[in-house]
């Protein structure tokens, strides 16, 4: 029988993984950790409220064989300095990986970031795992992306004993999104890049089987996670029926940088550096591993962006406890 603690339990992707867990016979516990608790909780949850900053953590993860980190600050409030989310994003993130390895945790999982390749005009399509990790450094969530994986790759090789699984994942979007996550692809007219990159977008679903198959078996190293095809999400959104207007690059960066600044959005205009160019992913290494998307990008988008509640309500609220 396993133990599984997940930081991050009530964010989005922990939401949509709890029920994978409390379905699986071989999991005997979960021990959940967040600011807040999870809206649904089973019998197997034992919630602990706790920030992955404190210092006693590891003494949570006493009995767990594997520790799923997925705490992580995804949006910043107009006025908040760029650095601010790095206390959490990174320090707090090392911490958790110490804690787990002092309480002798077997596995941990961490979700990564295709941020943490970064956009450049020269990737490849699709970009393999051995390309190297050249997000930008001056935007808080590629650097932490970046950072955190630079410190995972010592650690592995200091502690063979743990078996450390790093997803780098594309877009997540599903049922269990954050409003703040979707906000910048409802706005009417859809404002997009012209000529711009494609895109990719995994289903939550598939991101919750993904950490549930490492749960189950050593993979090392870092996997992509990924659909197998990519969009334009100007050709999705038309797809939907609702309007587009395609202006240059400057422009729509502009506008970006208007609505974040006004309150209106919290889509960091640094997001869209980062989006300017293709950053697609290559699935090969996780699919040889077993595990296989169930929704296309395509679809995933459709999955996210035809839910109700996006149309009415656009939600710009604290974004300090948000996570994956």
């Amino acid at each position: 029988m396993t133990v599984v603690a997940v930081t991050g339990i009530s964010g989005h992707v922990g939401r949509g993984l709890l029920p994978l867990l409390e379905q699986d016979p071989a999991v005997e516990r979960i021990i959940g950790i967040d600011l807040v608790p999870p809206a649904w909780g089973g019998a197997k949850v034992v919630f602990h409220r706790a920030d992955v900053r404190d210092e006693g953590i590891a003494a949570l993860f006493q009995g767990a064989d594997v520790v799923i980190h997925l705490a992580f600050i995804l949006f910043l409030k107009p006025g908040q300095p760029d650095d601010w989310p790095d206390d959490v994003n990174i320090r707090g993130s090392q911490n958790v990986v110490q804690a787990a390895a002092q309480a002798g945790v077997r596995r941990l999982i961490t979700l990564s970031s295709v941020l943490a390749y970064g956009g450049r005009p020269d990737n490849p399509i699709p970009i393999q795992e051995t390309h190297p990790l050249r997000g930008r450094l001056d935007f808080f969530y590629s650097r932490a992306k970046v950072m955190l994986e630079r410190f995972l790759a010592r650690f592995a090789r200091e502690h063979p004993e743990m078996t450390i699984t790093i997803l780098r994942a594309c877009g997540v979007m599903g049922p269990q999104a954050d409003p703040n996550r979707m906000a910048g692809y409802t706005t009417r007219p859809f404002f997009a890049i012209r000529n711009g990159p494609p895109m990719q977008m995994v289903h939550e679903e598939d991101v919750a089987t993904a950490i549930h198959l490492a749960i189950r078996r050593d993979l090392p190293g870092a996997y992509n996670l990924a659909p197998d095809d990519w969009v334009k999400v100007a050709d999705v959104i038309r797809a939907i029926g609702w309007p587009v207007l395609e202006l240059p690059y400057g422009l729509v960066r502009l506008l970006t940088a208007l609505a974040y600044r006004t309150g209106h959005s919290l889509i960091h205009p640094k997001m869209l550096d980062e989006l300017r160019y293709p950053i697609i992913l290559s699935n090969a290494r996780l699919r040889a591993q077993g595990w296989a998307p169930r929704y296309s990008s395509q679809e995933t988008f459709y999955a996210g962006l035809l839910l109700p509640r996006w149309g009415k309500q656009r939600v710009v609220g604290e974004a300090g406890a948000a996570s994956h």
